[in-house]
């Protein structure tokens, strides 16, 4: 049993490290997509494409440009539920947990990864320190690394504890004035009530 154990240690261990070399340098393994994307048959049988599903795209890059305001993941489903809907058919919805597995994820900025999430622990993101990252040219970039990157930083500042207020344009300093603020989602008005912030620590 003790020299089974430990094979299955070392097996492991080399699993992970072949995973590990492999995306550092960029390379698709394979394996389940996120949202906005699917497997596409090409001239090769043995390789399937990567592709955007243009719809869900649409989704996902709104997700980021609300978050990038400052709506958290709860607030965020709550606008794209209202104006977006997951699933026109409704067979799903959008909560927290699949907008938070978006913002934090580096795929749709083209980047593959791995030991970014805790294993058996649903959707709890590592510290980046602990990420293996690489940039894959199979995947087809929703957004810039920049945005993603801007997004991240906003998570790790609400993570820590830190001031992650909803941006509103047009005002600085800090005071309790209401506002309304508004915008479009293809061509939907929404109207936000909110307060102006002291940002300048973010």
């Amino acid at each position: 049993f003790g020299l089974s154990a430990f094979e299955a240690e070392n097996t492991k261990i080399r699993t992970r490290d072949y995973y590990d070399s492999n995306t550092a340098r960029g390379v698709w393994l394979g394996g389940t997509l996120p949202y906005g994307y699917k497997y596409e048959e090409s001239e090769d049988d043995n390789v399937k494409l990567i592709v955007q599903v243009p719809d869900e795209i649409e989704k996902v890059k709104e997700i980021f440009k609300l978050y990038k305001r400052g709506y958290g993941f709860k607030h965020t489903a709550s606008l794209m539920e209202s104006m977006l809907p997951k699933d026109v058919e409704g067979k799903g919805k959008w909560v927290a947990a699949t907008i938070k597995s978006i913002v934090t994820n580096p795929f749709y900025a083209g980047y593959t990864t791995s030991q970014r999430t805790v294993h058996g622990s649903g959707n709890s993101v590592r510290d980046r320190s602990d990420w293996i990252l690489g940039l894959c040219k199979k995947i087809p970039a929703a957004i810039s690394a920049d945005e993603w990157e801007s997004c991240m930083e906003i998570y790790e500042k609400k993570k820590n504890g830190e001031s992650g207020s909803v941006s509103c344009p047009g005002k600085a300093g800090f005071t309790t004035e209401k506002s309304i603020i508004s915008y479009k989602i293809e061509g939907k008005d929404i109207v936000i009530n909110c307060y102006y912030v002291n940002n300048s620590e973010e």
